[in-house]
């Protein structure tokens, strides 16, 4: 039941960041702009759901034809409806004089555009969501789940460590302008720590450590933590305070400090999740 609660509030938080109004003041109004942490949230869940569904499915040596059955149930849930509605909307772009450039339209079909241009938007530009999962997708089999299927428990948490830490170190160098976000990103931290589909990789990935973690405990079968559910729910509260509360952008938006949104909130995320799987 948590899943399909929490990922109904993602998806009315992202809605509402698209057709809402926004303003400059205002508590909710900063609910609208760090919605990436909605979206952050997804990919986690990806990764947790993935996971907790497949677990233990790729073991032993690697089965190629397993792995194709698999990408092809994953793909075919989510292409049909992203293809159909990529179409339509590139219809609606046509008629109104939008980009719909052949070239550009083929590589959004073929979830590879925002790999060569990550600020270019598809037809139906939130797609490019499915085109930061699609590698997380293929990579599932071949490495996520081998990388971290029954690993000790040291090893995870060292592992989940060590994938906070990729996007909070990039966070910081792109921040102290140590590194430049180059003209691929257009120029923008922003661009380059959520729109290209490499830097979704680690929150994917903790997903998984975060699903192999409550499932081992479960499988374990270790006794029942009454107070986890509660855990969970402070969790999500602490994360709501840090949305509401930290300092308003303005029209500083996914700007500056702003950036830490696109993925600072994720340990917590993971957390929630491994805490209301134990529940």
């Amino acid at each position: 039941p948590f899943v399909n609660g929490t990922r109904a509030l993602a998806s009315l938080w992202i809605v509402c960041q698209h057709f809402l109004p926004h303003s400059q003041e205002g508590v909710l109004v900063k609910a609208l702009w760090r919605s990436t942490a909605a979206v952050d949230y997804f990919v986690i869940l990806s990764g947790f759901v993935t996971h907790w569904a497949a677990r233990g499915r790729f073991a032993g040596a690697l089965d190629l034809g397993a792995c194709k059955r698999w990408w092809a149930r994953r793909f075919g849930r989510v292409l049909l409806s992203c293809w159909l509605a990529m179409a339509f909307s590139a219809a609606l772009l046509k008629a109104s004089g939008g980009d719909v450039a052949p070239g550009h339209v083929a590589r959004c079909f073929l979830l590879v555009e925002s790999w060569r241009d990550p600020n270019r938007w598809c037809p139906d530009g939130q797609t490019w969501t499915v085109a930061a999962l699609a590698p997380c997708w293929l990579l599932y089999p071949l490495l996520f789940h081998r990388a971290f299927f029954e690993r000790r428990r040291a090893a995870l948490l060292l592992s989940a460590a060590g994938l906070v830490a990729l996007p909070a170190a990039a966070a910081c160098l792109l921040l102290s302008n140590r590194v430049a976000a180059g003209a691929l990103f257009r120029r923008s931290p922003h661009v380059a720590l959520y729109l290209w589909p490499p830097s979704q990789l680690p929150d994917f990935a903790l997903g998984v450590v975060a699903a192999e973690l409550a499932a081992a405990r479960v499988a374990e079968q270790a006794p029942r933590r009454t107070g986890a559910g509660l855990r969970a729910d402070a969790v999500a509260l602490v994360v709501a305070a840090i949305v509401l509360f930290a300092p308003n952008p303005g029209l500083r938006y996914r700007l500056g400090e702003e950036i830490w949104f696109d993925h600072g909130l994720g340990p917590l995320l993971a957390l929630f999740l491994y805490l209301a799987a134990r529940d």
